[in-house]
């Protein structure tokens, strides 16, 4: 099944949920691939699922399903979240963990981010400019859990939002673990042009 998404260029991150059943939240990335998935609501590692997007990258037209019932159930109804990359406004990228300081190059001050380790079970941190309005940065939420906000214990500092994109400054696993591999998703504070450090 294709459905039609009307992006006008291929999506950088998609988010599928079954509105009729309580099935987990399908995740596609550009940097895993439709050969690989993530769920938004699980810790699991990314996982080679070719009933999610039938091993099948989207166009700048539409996206394929396969036939896993958490993206095309038959008569079930769903709604997807597309995102695509949008020059000084939205970024979806990778990176690889160094367990010391790490920058992220975005072209725009983010907002908003959320990071995901992808090699290993990890939960889905956000990171954003309202809960911590100064660099740097150590309250977060997990896009996977129902818990309270988490905070970093005395000194711990795990990103710094700059003019054009993040820094991870420390080596906590959720966000910059030596050698591992993240995905993230990042709205603009303020387009680069304009945006002045923090």
């Amino acid at each position: 099944h294709t459905i039609p998404h009307n992006l006008g260029a291929k999506p950088s991150m998609v988010l599928f949920k079954n509105r009729d059943v309580g099935d987990q939240w399908a995740v596609y990335h550009k940097d895993i691939l439709a050969t690989h998935n993530l769920c938004l609501n699980n810790t699991d590692a990314a996982a080679d699922q070719d009933n999610r997007f039938n091993d099948t990258e989207p166009t700048s037209s539409v996206m394929t399903l396969g036939t896993g019932h958490v993206v095309n159930a038959n008569d079930e109804d769903y709604i997807a979240y597309f995102f695509t990359d949008i020059d000084q406004y939205c970024k979806a990228g990778s990176y690889t963990g160094t367990g010391s300081t790490k920058f992220i190059h975005c072209g725009f001050r983010p907002a908003w981010v959320m990071i995901r380790r992808t090699n290993t079970a990890a939960g889905w941190g956000i990171i954003d400019n309202k809960r911590n309005p100064h660099n740097s940065l150590n309250r977060y939420i997990n896009a996977n859990s129902s818990g309270a906000e988490a905070v970093g214990t005395a000194g711990t500092k795990y990103v710094d939002f700059l003019s054009n994109g993040f820094r991870c400054i420390s080596s906590d696993a959720g966000f910059n673990a030596s050698g591992d591999n993240y995905i993230f998703l990042a709205f603009a504070e303020q387009p680069a042009k304009y945006s002045n450090a923090r």
